[in-house]
């Protein structure tokens, strides 16, 4: 469990007119994953990942301790998969905005992931796909 919620939030912020800041909790098992995508949103104005956690049982923990707007979660993890953690999520945090992200990208684990109450759901292998996603909440998050 890495905690990175000592940083200001607004150091990414250019300019008192740039987009709101988004929190995001990474959650994969595989941290060159994690880092991945650590460095793609780097990139991205209005972005801030607030922690990351290795499985679902460190999610949940961490977004009651860290109250991130979103979570970018894998499916299949050690100790608690991203099913069952989103579940759990989605009854406690109603306004918590889920992605799933998974190698397993066909249409019944999309059904179970939404049922679950995903938000959105994106292939590993997409990344643009998840930046667009991630845009689409700071766009709503402004409106």
């Amino acid at each position: 469990m890495i905690m990175l919620e000592d940083r200001n939030p607004l150091e990414k912020l250019h300019s008192p007119a740039a987009k709101p800041v988004i929190r995001i909790l990474l959650v994969d098992d595989e941290l060159v994953v994690r880092n991945s995508l650590k460095l793609q949103f780097q990139l991205e104005p209005g972005v801030y990942i607030v922690g990351e956690a290795r499985n679902g049982r460190e999610a949940i923990q961490m977004t009651a301790e860290l109250n991130p707007d979103l979570v970018i979660m894998d499916l299949l993890m050690p100790d608690l998969d991203g099913l069952l953690a989103t579940a759990r999520l989605a009854a406690s945090y109603p306004q918590l905005k889920i992605i799933i992200l998974s190698v397993q990208d066909d249409l019944q684990t999309q059904a179970l992931a939404i049922a679950a109450g995903a938000t959105d759901f994106v292939a590993k292998r997409d990344v643009e796909t998840l930046l667009e996603a991630v845009r689409r909440l700071i766009y709503q998050n402004r409106v």
